[in-house]
């Protein structure tokens, strides 16, 4: 399995700061949902986990490994686009033009964060290859409203990278790129 080191490190760091709470995490592109399935397998019921990803035979894979393990209670998973798209796959995604196989952009709604995050956050990732920022506005409430403790924004595209640090930069996060 794979999952990005930065976000287990941060999630092991985080969950020694709960204080009797349940760590909160949300990623957007999870893919088959390496970084959730290792958090609630550490974690189990101290955590509540959100998941979005667009493409379909991703998201059955990822929903029968939700099941076999029992973390239905644990992981929310959204078969959506994530951010307000309108119909269409963010630019740059691996998406554009031509859909990934199971992805359609008509039949795949879009779903923002504000629509199903009103909590506070441990960890919000990211991790979609184009969107990234489109996501982080449809998280305008979150931001305003919550704190959202460690944002993780991971592209193969780093041209993508940028319009987030500025969302970020703008809101007094500190940015490593």
């Amino acid at each position: 399995a794979y999952c990005l080191q930065l976000f287990q490190d941060e999630a092991l760091r985080m969950s020694g700061e709960l204080a009797g709470r349940k760590l909160r995490l949300v990623e957007v592109g999870p893919h088959i949902g390496d970084c959730m399935l290792w958090a609630a397998s550490l974690f189990g019921e101290n955590l509540r986990a959100t998941a979005i990803e667009p493409v379909t035979q991703v998201v059955s894979l990822f929903r029968r490994s939700i099941l076999a393990n029992g973390f239905q209670n644990i992981i929310d998973l959204h078969h959506a686009w994530g951010g307000t798209g309108g119909g269409k796959p963010p630019p740059g995604s691996m998406a554009e033009g031509k859909p990934r196989e199971g992805a359609e952009p008509a039949a795949v709604p879009w779903l923002g964060l504000d629509s199903v995050v009103k909590e506070d956050v441990d960890i919000l990732k990211i991790h979609t290859n184009g969107g990234e920022r489109q996501i982080l506005d449809s998280a305008e409430e979150l931001f305003n409203n919550h704190k959202v403790s460690v944002v993780i924004v991971h592209s193969a595209e780093a041209h993508q990278l940028w319009p987030s640090a500025e969302f970020l930069l703008h809101r007094n996060y500190n940015v490593d790129v």
